[in-house]
């Protein structure tokens, strides 16, 4: 018989926890302009969870949800407004033919490459910190060059699952959200556990490190 704090029970707990962080990020995404507290929320839960936290995870998840909401939508609509720009910017390149084409395109790809970089930068550092926006997309930025391959890694796996329904049409459409699924959440563990590292080495260097079991930015709205 399976224990309920045997090592068994316990990976399926976290992996079930993990399932349901990454449904409720879905769920609370789904307007598109709130995507960006969705994401925040749900890395601030998988962060205490790699510091080996007991966090109820809807509770902390709303928590986050609600105290960055103002911040993260504001970027959001901001980063939308750019995509849509760069979307245009590729629809006229592909359109043209010419000699600097080639060119246009390697740049084109990028600055899509630091546009969302620096939006998975900016949204992990307001999970963490207390930061205004300014602060935020500056360090976003630099942080997309100090941890480019990271990140090229991360971009790969969000886009895995997609590749993979392009690829093998009838395999991909029948089993595409569950590749997606898994690919999320392993992208989850991942994320949490190597910015939660870089996070602490941060607090370490600017001299605030603290424990961060039950004392974290969100409880002065408790």
């Amino acid at each position: 018989m399976l224990r309920y704090d045997g090592p068994v029970m316990m990976a399926i707990n976290k992996i079930t926890d993990y399932v349901w962080m990454t449904v409720l990020c879905l769920i609370c995404s789904l307007p598109i302009f709130t995507i960006g507290a969705s994401v925040t929320a749900k890395y601030y839960v998988a962060m205490k969870y790699t510091r080996g936290e007991d966090t109820p995870v809807t509770k902390a998840f709303f928590k986050a949800f609600k105290q960055n909401f103002k911040q993260c939508t504001f970027i959001n609509i901001i980063a939308i407004i750019v995509g849509v720009i760069l979307y245009f910017d590729w629809a006229l390149t592909l359109s043209i033919k010419g000699e600097f084409t080639f060119l246009i395109e390697l740049l084109l790809v990028v600055v899509t490459l630091i546009y969302f970089m620096s939006l998975i930068n900016i949204f992990l550092l307001i999970s963490r910190f207390e930061i205004k926006t300014k602060e935020a997309v500056s360090s976003g930025l630099a942080m997309s060059v100090r941890y480019f391959g990271q990140l090229m890694l991360i971009v790969f796996i969000m886009l895995f699952p997609f590749i993979l329904i392009v690829a093998w049409n009838n395999f991909g459409i029948k089993w595409g959200w569950l590749i997606w699924l898994f690919s999320n959440i392993a992208l989850t563990c991942y994320v949490a556990y190597f910015y939660d590292k870089e996070f602490t080495k941060i607090e370490e260097k600017n001299g605030y490190y603290r424990e961060r079991i039950n004392e974290d930015k969100y409880d002065s709205e408790a």
